[in-house]
Formats: structure tokens, sequence, C-alpha cells
């Protein structure tokens, strides 16, 4: 339930501390993915870390998924299979960005009930030819949530796939197993 005394409402928002961490922890997640993008980018041109933030530091997110792809089509071909996996693992990233920039440039108010689980998320656009549109839309924490798990989960997994191409494998451990003997 709202509490008058939250972080959120001490600083003027009508939305919950919870909210308030969900909308931070995705924009957060898209950064940490930036930064492992432009680790990988360095990692495929095999050169230090420092020199690959000299390259990456300007890009957007399109250009350093467009960096990253046109590296990877120099080690495997269009039509290999690593390159489909690659496609396939970038595409969750490349969803989670567009679900972020909903996020973040949205306005929030509280919901209905004044729940700390869920906001309104509110966006208007104008349009040429359009006008303007108005936006509204309920989220739970747990969309949120959700999406934040599945675009690290991609992260994971892309950062151990292309460390394995640039013939840098990272060990890992599944501890899914009684076996937690790091594994390549």
């Amino acid at each position: 339930m709202f509490d008058g005394k939250s972080f959120a409402f001490s600083h003027g928002f009508t939305v919950s501390d919870e909210i308030l961490t969900a909308i931070g922890c995705a924009v957060i997640c898209q950064s940490h993915t930036e930064n492992q993008l432009s680790l990988l980018i360095s990692d495929l041109l095999d050169i230090d870390q420092h020199k690959g933030y000299a390259l990456t530091s300007g890009m957007s997110f399109k250009n350093l998924c467009a960096s990253l792809s046109s590296l990877i089509l120099q080690v495997v071909e269009e039509n290999d299979a690593r390159y489909v996996r690659f496609k396939e693992l970038l595409g969750k990233l490349q969803q989670f960005e567009e679900f972020r920039n909903q996020v973040a440039h949205s306005n929030w108010a509280h919901g209905k009930d004044f729940d700390s689980a869920r906001a309104l998320r509110i966006k208007v656009t104008a349009r040429q030819g359009k006008g303007v549109k108005h936006y509204l839309e309920e989220v739970e924490i747990s969309r949120i949530s959700k999406a934040i798990k599945a675009a690290m989960q991609a992260q994971v997994e892309l950062v151990i796939f292309i460390s394995a191409l640039a013939g840098k494998p990272i060990q890992t451990i599944d501890l899914t197993d009684s076996n937690t003997a790091p594994s390549t």
C-alpha cells in the first residue's frame, strides 16, 4: 500500500519505492548490457579493454549491436548455426532495450488502488498526421522483473557464447547439478 513517508513520496512522486526500484533496475540492466557489448567488441578485436572503450564509449546501443554483429560475421558465416544463435540472443537484448525505453521514457503515477506492486505508465505522443495520443497502462513490478531477468539471462549466454568464439572461453559452474565442477 502507498506509504506517505516513502523515498518516492518525499521527492514528490506518487509511486511506491518498489516501482522506483524496478524502473531503476531496468535502466541499470540496459547500461550493464551496453558495457558488456563494449567488452565483447574488445574481445573480438583482441584489444585491451581501455582501447575498446575508446572506440565504443560514444556508440548508441543500436551501433554497438551493429558493430558486434559485423565482427561476428568476421568469425562465422551468416548461414552458420552459431550466427543464428547470436542473432537470437542479440534479439532478446534488443527487445529489452525497447522495453527499457518504454519504462524510462514514460511518466509514472500510482495505480487505481495505490498498490505498491503496480503503477500507471503514462505516455503522450504527438505525431504528424496523427495528433496527440495518450497511452495509459497499469504495469506490475513482476512484469518489469521478468523482463530484466530474461535480459540478464540472454546477456550471460551472449557473453559465454562470444567469449568462446573469441578464443577466450569463460568457465561456468552449473548450480543445478550436484557436481559443481567448473565447465567450459
